[in-house]
């Protein structure tokens, strides 16, 4: 069962920092030009619909993660953010 959750994490990004005006268009333009974005998700309050300052974005091809970590700074709307691999929750 772990298999199965492990391997929907693969090619996907935890991204820290966000600005409060990023937006997922935003999100998604940056980390294109590291591979081909399958999906990009920006994590917003519940009662506010304010963004909560971090996302997700999954890339067609896992590789795509690597290059995004061997690239640093990243900035984006005028922060440093921080990607991260994601790893599955226990």
């Amino acid at each position: 069962m772990n298999s199965n959750l492990a391997g929907d994490e693969v090619g996907k990004l935890f991204v820290g920092g966000l600005d409060w005006s990023t937006t997922q268009e935003t999100l998604r333009n940056y980390f294109s030009q590291y591979g081909e974005v399958v999906d990009c998700v920006i994590m917003k309050d519940k009662t506010t619909n304010q963004s909560r300052g971090f996302g997700f974005v999954k890339f067609k091809d896992p590789n795509c993660v690597r290059t995004v970590l061997e690239t640093k700074p990243h900035n984006l709307d005028g922060r440093n953010i921080d990607p991260k691999p994601c790893t599955p929750r226990e």
